[in-house]
């Protein structure tokens, strides 16, 4: 036992029951305790005494370092890429100390794009940042060098710097979330082989991971995955129930097909006597067929209506598999033009015209979109399948009637806004300065053009007890797009 610990231990038993053991004493301390033990004229007390704070002193003198003439030391190698520079490197210093994640990122992302690199002097604390926030931990690797590779043997938590993994090593062993994420990335480019990679682990995968595959599915889907996803008859559960919701993503799948067959019995056109019968007028009619395959209702199609839908039981049926039939149906069923099926949507069956809306963003039907741009409804569906710059019309076109949600949705918009855009979303905000408060914006700083600066004093509440409040949330954001403006042109300036 270490003689410190013999001692403290010695002390909290008591000298009547001394410490098991005896005292491991370093060679310069052995001579000294003898010499105190030898004493007749101390007693037991004393002794203990003068030996705890000759040891005390011994500990709070030091240690010899120990000797170790062959070790190796490492270094990290000789960079092959050029640092960043000085105006990059000082806008990175205000970014940090004002701890925004969203300029991080913007830095990080053009110090990547420029094939540059952090500077030895913030390299530990850009590693900390990627350490608590994965997004930037790609950009941060590519920015590091071969110091940060280096660096990062030093601190567990700096380990995302580990050898790159193979595709099929990340598949084969990697974390789940890894795997979806992989997953995704190979769909977009290749959705054949994504299929085939989760077809080779499906008898292994458990049922959660399993629901995670088939919604990484979603992306891209293609015909040729229908007889892979028709032959899961024996799934249960959740995993049953998002086949399904793939398979009615499928125009030619059979749930599809049985969809299709449903509503060509129940709706047609016809021509009716108007104005006395001097004139003739063509009207959508629907009617619900007399016989339906109910296997239809096993696909995930619900038989009663919700106590407050405002549907009857059959038209929420209606409802339900419209959204699931690719909207060139109608052009065949009907014989007319896709802006006609909607204008005879609007005005026969107005209660199914949001499911055919939801059809037309489920099948990426794009140019229709325009049909429904007459009509006073929202579909946000129609975000998922636009450019950012036609999202930004469109949301255009609600900012005034439905200014919460057309935030709500710029908000969540990936690209920066245009100048445009963002002087009439701003303007919606800055009137609401107890719900847009400072620190949205913060977030949300990527978003916002630096080219908003010069409007930021037209902007504002109207009632004049909030103007105090967006002063200061203004002052906040004047700042916020200053240092903006100043990381783009550390990389932009030559």
């Amino acid at each position: 036992m270490k003689v410190w610990d013999y001692i403290v231990n010695s002390a909290m038993l008591g000298l009547e029951k001394p410490a098991s053991g005896k005292p491991d004493l370093p060679e310069e301390l052995t001579a000294v305790f003898d010499l105190i033990n030898s004493s007749t004229e101390l007693d037991r007390e004393s002794k203990f005494l003068q030996q705890a704070s000759v040891a005390y002193n011994y500990r709070k003198s030091g240690f010899q370092p120990l000797q170790k003439n062959d070790l190796k030391v490492f270094t990290a190698e000789n960079e092959n890429m050029p640092y960043a520079g000085a105006s990059a490197i000082a806008a990175l210093s205000k970014v940090i100390i004002e701890d925004n994640l969203a300029l991080l990122i913007l830095w990080m992302q053009l110090c990547a794009v420029n094939n540059q690199l952090v500077v030895a002097d913030l390299l530990p604390e850009v590693l900390d940042k990627a350490a608590n926030h994965t997004s930037l931990r790609r950009m941060t690797i590519d920015c590091s060098g071969n110091r940060g590779k280096w660096l990062s043997q030093f601190n567990p938590e700096w380990d995302y710097f580990g050898p790159e993994q193979s595709e099929e090593e990340i598949w084969l062993t990697g974390k789940p979330e890894e795997r979806v994420s992989l997953l995704k990335t190979i769909r977009l480019a290749d959705a054949d082989r994504a299929r085939e990679m989760v077809m080779q682990t499906w008898p292994q995968e458990n049922a959660s991971q399993k629901l995670e595959l088939l919604k990484a599915l979603r992306q891209n889907k293609q015909s040729t995955d229908l007889f892979w996803l028709e032959s899961l008859t024996s799934e249960k559960g959740k995993v049953k129930d998002e086949m399904q919701n793939l398979l009615r993503q499928i125009p030619n799948s059979s749930i599809v097909q049985k969809y299709e067959g449903f509503l060509s019995e129940a709706f047609f056109l016809k021509k009716e006597k108007a104005l006395l019968g001097m004139v003739t007028k063509t009207v959508l009619h629907f009617k619900f067929p007399e016989e339906v395959d109910q296997t239809i209702y096993q696909s995930g199609i619900e038989k009663l209506a919700k106590g407050n839908s405002g549907f009857s039981d059959e038209e929420y049926t209606f409802y339900q598999i419209i959204q699931f039939v690719p909207p060139v149906f109608w052009e065949k069923q009907l014989a007319v033009s896709g802006e006609q099926v909607v204008e005879y949507f609007v005005k026969y069956a107005e209660k199914f015209v949001g499911s055919l809306a939801l059809a037309v963003a489920r099948f990426h039907q794009k140019h229709w979109i325009p049909y429904f741009l007459d009509h006073k409804t929202f579909y946000p569906d129609f975000l998922e399948i636009t450019i950012p710059t036609d999202q930004e019309k469109y949301l255009l076109k609600f900012i005034d009637s439905l200014p919460n949600e057309v935030l709500q949705y710029a908000l969540q918009m990936s690209q920066e806004w245009s100048y445009a855009f963002a002087a009439k979303v701003l303007k919606k905000m800055s009137g609401e300065p107890y719900r847009f408060t400072l620190a949205i914006y913060r977030k949300k700083i990527g978003l916002i053009p630096v080219e908003v600066l010069d409007e930021l004093e037209n902007l504002g509440p109207e009632k004049l007890d909030l103007i105090p409040v967006w002063e200061n949330t203004k002052d906040g954001l004047q700042n916020l797009l200053i240092l903006k403006k100043e990381v783009l042109q550390a990389f932009t300036d030559k």
